[in-house]
């Protein structure tokens, strides 16, 4: 996740699922980040669904890295 003032991303394996642009739709205020599983639905698509007939019995996924910094404002 890439987040600048008016300009949000966020990708899974290299591959961009979701931006905003603007100030209306990326808020300006401190924030953290946190990581949950769960059950997605069919209409869950920027994930690839929710489960189905070819999703095995156990599924599993790691976050391999996540950097925080702090903009400072400077381009």
């Amino acid at each position: 996740m890439t987040w600048l003032p008016g300009d949000l991303t966020v990708e899974v394996n290299g591959k961009v699922v979701a931006h905003w642009t603007g100030a209306d739709a990326v808020p300006d205020d401190p924030m953290g980040f946190g990581a949950m599983g769960y059950v997605g639905t069919s209409a869950d698509a920027w994930m690839g669904g929710g489960p189905n007939g070819s999703t095995p019995s156990t599924v599993t996924y790691e976050i391999d890295n996540v950097v925080m910094s702090q903009w400072a404002g400077i381009a």
